[in-house]
């Protein structure tokens, strides 16, 4: 699944909203989300300035963990007890 396709799923957005944010029509946004278009560098512009999204994010060159950790699996995995604690990049190597 692209991050994408996930952050619009984790923050209850639609296809069809997006594409109201980016002046796109919504079967355009389905098919950047679903990897069939590339998104265009005015569209990681547009993303990076109303959410705070990073290209790489975007075009999926970062696993998803890299920009939104989970706090509660970190603070988990951090504790001083925990008998099996994950390195750092563990989750995005899982992931890839």
């Amino acid at each position: 699944m692209s991050n994408m396709k996930r952050w619009l799923r984790e923050k209850h957005i639609s296809h069809a909203a997006l594409a109201i944010a980016l002046q796109q029509s919504a079967a355009s946004i389905t098919q950047k989300v679903n990897g069939k278009t590339p998104w265009q560098y005015s569209d990681r512009l547009k993303l990076n300035k109303l959410f705070g999204l990073s290209g790489d994010f975007i075009d999926d060159f970062i696993p998803y963990e890299k920009e939104f950790p989970n706090p509660q699996l970190s603070s988990l995995c951090n504790r001083d007890d925990n008998p099996f604690p994950l390195k750092e990049n563990a989750l995005s190597q899982v992931a890839a």
